[in-house]
């Protein structure tokens, strides 16, 4: 959260929050998630289990408090922008839900 205060004095009026384990991202779906920005204050992406979240997209950078590394944060991220009153999408893409936390999850990229 202290990186987005910095972002936003620094000028930024949007930021792309994306998780580094993400081996199927590509740049088409960090342009979905952008074009999905302009239509909302908050957009979630989840791991494939839907509980955690991979990316998060938000206008201000400081929007929206993290609630990453809690096993059910896109729950905790969606509740807590509501309460804000921010407009929340929830995006799903396999390209950001693949995550590689456990070892299911490597032997997968492995068998790519």
């Amino acid at each position: 959260d202290s990186a987005l205060q910095d972002l936003e004095r620094r000028g930024a009026t949007s930021v792309i929050v994306c998780m580094a384990d993400l081996p199927e991202l590509t740049v088409h779906d960090i342009a979905s998630v952008a074009r999905q920005l302009d239509e909302s204050d908050v957009v979630l992406v989840p791991d494939l289990l839907q509980r955690g979240t991979n990316l998060i997209a938000m206008k201000p950078a400081t929007g929206l408090p993290s609630c990453l590394g809690h096993e059910d944060s896109l729950h905790r991220h969606h509740a807590r922008a509501r309460e804000l009153g921010l407009r929340v999408s929830v995006q799903l893409s396999s390209g950001i839900g693949f995550d590689v936390d456990r070892p299911p999850d490597l032997e997968r990229l492995r068998g790519r």
